[in-house]
């Protein structure tokens, strides 16, 4: 069943609703889908490669959607549990050799910067998230980012979200070695925060991801409707 646009900001918004700090000394937080809303950003970055696709490439839009992705789905399993396997610059590498049968060293770098400007051109920080980070910075309560995907991406989307000022640190899957729902990642963020499992919270959007690993490792995971 799809959702209006409303109703998605509404679920997320609803995460950062009371929660309750007694004991806490840190948070962990995820960034994709908890901080902003990721749908839309794709969405919209995606159609900009599509719309340059098939005005300079004389390609449908269909087949470059249904070829782009079949290649997301190749990298996924073939890099499965690495950041890598998210890299946008790998799915276009995989497109453009599977329509051309060479490695075609321009085009995929220029679809990939392309599409992470498109998706940096409407990312917002949600302002629940925002209030959230100003409630934790004024509790001094050191909050560390944890998050899949490869750090410079990360970096780069906390900068575009105005939030790096509420960060004390950064666990991205590229530097831990593994994904969520691993222990790598938690483990990583409680060492730099010098704090133990149960001093933190995590907030995040993913039962696989968020809940399992944290309470794998007797970490509170908060959400609203638990």
């Amino acid at each position: 069943m799809s959702c209006s646009l409303g109703e998605i900001l509404f679920y997320f918004c609803g995460m950062f609703k009371d929660v309750n700090f007694d004991g806490v000394k840190g948070v962990l937080l995820d960034l994709d889908n908890t901080v902003y809303v990721y749908d839309p950003c794709h969405e919209h970055a995606l159609n900009a490669c599509v719309e340059k696709a098939t005005n300079e490439l004389s390609i449908s839009a269909a087949d470059f959607k249904a070829v782009y992705n079949q290649m997301k789905k190749r990298v996924n399993h073939q890099l499965h549990g690495q950041a890598s396997c998210h890299s946008r610059l790998l799915y276009f590498q995989y497109l453009f050799e599977s329509l051309q049968g060479k490695t075609n060293f321009e085009l995929p770098l220029i679809f990939y910067k392309l599409y992470w400007s498109s998706f940096f051109e409407i990312m917002k920080v949600l302002p629940e998230a925002k209030l959230f980070l100003e409630k934790c910075h004024a509790l001094q309560l050191p909050v560390a980012i944890v998050t899949d995907l490869t750090a410079d991406v990360q970096f780069e989307k906390i900068q575009k979200l105005g939030i790096g000022e509420h960060i004390k640190f950064l666990v991205s899957s590229e530097e831990a070695g593994k994904e969520k729902p691993e222990p790598d990642m938690f483990h990583l963020a409680l060492q730099k925060l010098n704090l133990t499992a149960p001093d933190v919270i995590m907030i995040g959007d993913s039962l696989r991801a968020d809940k399992a690993g944290a309470e794998a490792l007797g970490i509170k995971w908060y959400h609203p409707w638990e």
